[in-house]
């Protein structure tokens, strides 16, 4: 059995022999050692396969949280996943629990990858940098569901140089905090919704075009999708977002009667779309940072899927005389040692 060979420079995606039975195709920037093919093609020998296996080696961004995502060449995408963006459904031998990340389609583009529920796939799999994950397709293809394989590199347990093949293990979820106070829900439908599964709220394109040489670039700032930004509001986010220069993309929130107490709510809920790939996902002390001064308050993960700002946040709203209209930029520091953020504010008379 013979694999894939080389990879285009010009496009990125994996070139296919015709002369060649394949059996796998690699990952985009994904090599195989002569160890790593070996034990690679005894699990494809034991396994049998009547499709086309994926793999990828396990980088950090595929394993690390709060956001790892597992990218899928386009080719592959094309000929094994849906058309569009959606769920699909994920197994490993040997275990009855089910896993649905979601699949982000970017049409032309080779930007496919799985989010949201391949992080809760990870942690119950002791997924970790440097394994490597065989993909294969079943024939359920309703449902679009895959059997994934996982080779744990035996030295991550200071064992010798190898790979050892994944067995039952138990699953550890994240922690979620149960929320105290009382928080309209909204409507889902389906199965578990994931960490990702608000992804969607991404609503504008990132200063940059989404076309460039990087598959998994990220925009320069998330807003809801259900808040959407005026053509002044979007121009003075802009030109704020590139004065700030923050490695992370920043998290835009336009005041509401419930987020500085009009409606005697005072709290705040953060964009998913950038809390679901950049904030922890369990209720905890946050520390923001504005003008030279720090309000301690309490960020709340409720219903596996938001993320809020509650306790101390009236302080912080009362402190900057903020008002509805007003815009709050959050600015994340990757760098402190507890989770901190700096917001700058935009007054609604500058837009």
């Amino acid at each position: 059995m013979a694999t894939v060979s080389s990879s285009s420079e010009e496009s990125g995606e994996n070139t296919i022999s015709k002369n060649v039975s394949l059996k796998y195709v690699l990952a985009y920037r994904s090599y195989l050692s002569k160890a790593q093919n070996k034990r690679v093609m005894k699990l494809i020998q034991e396994i049998q396969p009547e499709f086309t296996i994926f793999i990828s080696i396990m980088r950090r961004n595929n394993v690390a949280p709060p956001g790892p995502f597992l990218g899928i060449t386009k080719e592959y995408a094309v000929a094994h996943f849906p058309d569009k963006t959606t769920n699909v459904t994920l197994e490993t031998p040997g275990k009855s629990k089910k896993w649905h990340p979601k699949f982000y389609k970017r049409d032309e583009s080779r930007k496919n990858m799985l989010m949201g529920q391949w992080l809760d796939f990870v942690r119950d799999n002791h997924v970790q940098e440097g394994d490597i994950c065989l993909l294969l397709p079943t024939k359920d293809e309703i449902r679009y569901t895959f059997m994934i394989y996982v080779l744990h590199e035996t030295t991550h347990s200071g064992g010798g140089a190898g790979f050892q093949r994944i067995g039952p293990c138990p699953g550890s979820s994240s922690a979620k905090m149960a929320s105290e106070i009382h928080i309209e829900e909204e409507p889902t439908t389906g199965e578990h919704v994931s960490l990702e599964s608000d992804m969607q709220e991404i609503s504008h394109e990132p200063l940059e075009s989404r076309d460039s040489d990087d598959p998994f670039e990220r925009p320069p700032y998330y807003v809801p999708c259900r808040n959407p930004l005026s053509r002044s509001q979007k121009r003075i986010v802009e030109e704020r977002v590139r004065a700030i220069r923050s490695e992370i993309p920043i998290c835009v929130a336009v005041m509401k009667n419930n987020n500085i107490g009009v409606a005697q709510r005072w709290m705040l809920e953060l964009c998913s779309g950038f809390a679901s790939v950049y904030l922890p996902t369990m209720g905890q002390t946050i520390l923001l940072q504005c003008e030279g001064k720090t309000w301690e308050a309490k960020m709340m993960f409720h219903n596996g899927r938001r993320w809020f700002l509650n306790g101390g946040w009236p302080n912080f709203a009362r402190g900057n005389s903020l008002r509805v209209g007003d815009m709050c930029l959050f600015e994340l520091k990757a760098k402190e040692s507890k989770l901190t953020m700096a917001v700058h504010i935009i007054r609604k008379e500058q837009f």
